[in-house]
């Protein structure tokens, strides 16, 4: 979770939230050029990461203009089935402020298959005041990828809220107001 201190000292960065501790987490997933680049980071900014598993993240309501969940809940379908990926999602959006956006991508699993229940994943969305997109993104190397993009319906933005966006790669990565 980001402190009143962290914020203060790097308001324009996000916390990482992985399944477990960041090492043991890259190791799982053998994120060796994610590893060697995220644990100096993580061993001077350890408030930066955050261990905690989805359905249930340790934030408040809002906390985050930009929610980025990547190579997680789609990519992995076992562990995540439908009523599980649909936890996490209103989860994501939970954290997320009211005029800020949870992006999810990629929206197929490790072998290429596309999400056959996406459909029925936006639909019980909707039926939560979760509004959902499919949006073509330009990867800058001449392919597209889609993103999963979701907001809040009828909540209430705080003042001087502003999404900021770096690109990043797996796990959820959080931004926080500044």
């Amino acid at each position: 979770m980001i402190t009143d201190a962290a914020q203060e000292s790097a308001p324009e960065q996000g916390v990482l939230v992985t399944s477990r501790p960041l090492d043991e987490y890259c190791a799982l997933f053998g994120l060796t050029r994610a590893r060697l680049a995220a644990l100096p980071d993580s061993a001077t900014h350890p408030q930066r990461y955050v261990a905690a598993a989805l359905p249930r993240l340790p934030f408040a309501d809002g906390a985050f203009a930009l929610t980025l969940s990547g190579y997680l809940l789609f990519a992995y379908p076992e562990p995540f089935g439908s009523e599980r990926q649909l936890a996490a999602l209103i989860e994501l959006v939970r954290v997320t402020a009211a005029d800020g956006e949870v992006r999810v991508q990629p929206l197929h699993d490790g072998h290429g298959r596309r999400c056959g229940h996406l459909d029925r994943l936006r639909y019980a969305l909707g039926g939560r005041r979760i509004a959902s997109e499919v949006r073509q993104v330009s990867d800058g190397d001449g392919r597209t990828r889609r993103v999963l993009v979701l907001r809040a319906v009828g909540r209430h933005p705080r003042e001087g809220h502003r999404a900021d966006c770096n690109s990043h790669y797996g796990s959820s990565v959080l931004y926080s107001p500044s």
